[in-house]
């Protein structure tokens, strides 16, 4: 990873793992609830 990488996820990270956590959660209930699909 170069010097403009690390600041790309320095700078968007913080924003981004929240939401990604998120959905990876809703994805995470939805395999295991067969009555939910998208």
């Amino acid at each position: 990873m170069d010097h403009n990488e690390a600041v790309f996820h320095e700078q968007y990270g913080a924003f981004e793992a929240p939401k990604r956590a998120q959905e990876e959660e809703r994805a995470a209930a939805a395999s295991r609830s067969p009555t939910f699909t998208y």
